[in-house]
């Protein structure tokens, strides 16, 4: 409407009747339409929106402009809601700021500003992907082998308006493990099936023990192949590593976290994420915990 600004967007909902009895609540549920990203007024996906009740919705008109207007069915008083209820910034012209908006890495979000009632952020992607184990993923009890499946899983890219691809660039896996190695041990990565190519591999040392030196491994954008995954549609991957040293009482478990420090022959290492992925425009992002789906729960294979 034209309240909306280049730093915000404002929705005036008037003239509908909308009953709520004594003592009881209702829920109002606001959508939009995001198919496209540029509609939104923002130059790439990626970006963070939040919906606020703002303490005054039109912060170009002086006073103030409560978001809520009600009248009693029985008395037909009209009421707003009271302006204490809210926190508003005040300009030198003496008109309110109804949103603050601020930097955050690549996103854009409303500040916390004291006393605006405020939704769940939310970032904007043209593709959402879902991530899970396979269910006959290994674990339990089991034998060693050169090349062990120790992981099977799948990401989904969740049907989305625009058939839009997503680009898997790196997948990460922290393993503990109680099995020392008495020669290098490879493990690798497979799409669809073992006998496909590998999509990448990682080698554990020689005689150490794969948790301390080398248990989260150190994938990134370009040493390990892309995988495409069209809207709607899931792809399956398996891990397989040797275990060919692993004793009887041994245990292994892996996981794909949200994020963690790669670990090297030196004890050095990096930050890596679970998941690097892309929409085709955002470049390569990860899976945040604020997904809630990172990190996978452990599987255990004991020996």
């Amino acid at each position: 409407n034209t309240l909306s600004t280049t730093t915000y967007a404002g929705a005036n909902f008037s003239g509908f009747n909308y009953v709520v009895p004594a003592n009881q609540s209702k829920v109002i549920t606001v959508k939009a339409d995001l198919t496209t990203y540029q509609d939104l007024g923002v130059t790439a996906t990626g970006k963070a929106f939040q919906l606020a009740l703002v303490p005054d919705y039109d912060g170009t008109t002086s006073g103030v402009q409560l978001p809520i207007t009600a009248t009693g069915a029985q008395s037909g008083a009209t009421s707003v809601i009271a302006v204490g209820n809210f926190t508003a910034t005040s300009d030198t012209a003496g008109t309110t700021t109804p949103l603050t908006l601020e930097a955050n890495g690549t996103t854009t979000q409303v500040a916390a500003v004291t006393g605006q009632v405020r939704a769940n952020e939310f970032v904007l992607y043209r593709v959402k992907l879902a991530i899970a184990w396979a269910s006959d993923a290994p674990s339990g009890a089991s034998s060693p082998n050169a090349a062990q499946t120790i992981a099977k899983f799948t990401i989904q890219n969740m049907a989305n308006a625009g058939g839009y691809v997503a680009t898997v660039f790196a997948v990460n896996f922290s393993i503990s493990t109680t099995i020392s190695n008495t020669a290098d041990r490879v493990l690798t990565i497979y799409k669809d099936s073992l006998s496909t190519a590998s999509l990448g591999t990682t080698t554990f040392i020689t005689g150490a023990t794969i948790a301390k030196v080398m248990g989260n491994t150190n994938f990134v954008d370009g040493n390990m192949t892309n995988v495409e995954i069209s809207s709607g549609s899931s792809k399956t991957f398996f891990v397989t590593l040797d275990t060919t040293d692993a004793a009887s009482t041994k245990s292994l478990s892996i996981t794909i976290p949200n994020s963690h420090v790669s670990m090297a022959v030196s004890g050095t290492g990096a930050t890596r994420y679970g998941i690097l992925w892309g929409d085709g425009v955002s470049g390569s992002t990860t899976i945040v915990g604020n997904d809630r789906q990172l990190p996978l729960a452990q599987k255990t294979l004991t020996y």
